[in-house]
């Protein structure tokens, strides 16, 4: 049993000096399990055993393990993010609207991302498109002053 916990320790501090972020196949190689194995064990899949589940699950807080979001979203085809994209930060209103709406969010499971435009409609454009690329599940738009025309946000309604 000591032997083992020395190779665990070696093995962890390997992983601590790599300065990496911590993966499923990190936690699979130091654990000597399967990737499969330890992504079942963190969502409590029934086929795991409670001592598996146990030991990776702490394995995993040790080693602050946060699960991949992109991985996440191309299995469930769900982010869990909403944009919210404000034209600046400097109005008298804006932090109790953010606040209002990051409460409703929250109470609806999904996390919020936050872009200021600037009050450009350039860069209001560019932050629409950055929404698609990160695939977010919805976008709230205050647009800019400069914003005469809504022709950049119909690629959101038609997005998939």
């Amino acid at each position: 049993r000591k032997r083992l916990h020395k190779r665990l320790l070696l093995k962890n501090f390997n992983l601590l000096c790599s300065m990496k972020r911590t993966g499923i196949k990190d936690l699979a190689r130091l654990l000597s399990l399967n990737p499969s194995t330890i992504s079942r064990a963190l969502s409590d899949h029934p086929d795991i055993s409670p001592e598996t589940k146990l030991r990776v699950k702490k394995a995993a807080t040790e080693f602050n393990y946060l699960p991949n979001l992109h991985a996440r979203y191309f299995r469930q085809k769900n982010s869990g993010l909403i944009a919210l994209i404000l034209p600046e930060l400097n109005m008298f209103f804006i932090p109790e609207l953010i606040e209002g709406i990051n409460s409703v969010i929250i109470n609806s499971g999904y996390s919020m991302i936050i872009f200021f435009s600037d009050n450009s409609i350039d860069r209001e454009k560019e932050i629409v498109n950055h929404c698609l690329s990160w695939v977010v599940e919805g976008v709230l738009i205050s647009v800019s002053e400069h914003t005469f025309d809504s022709e950049h946000l119909h690629i959101l309604k038609n997005a998939d």
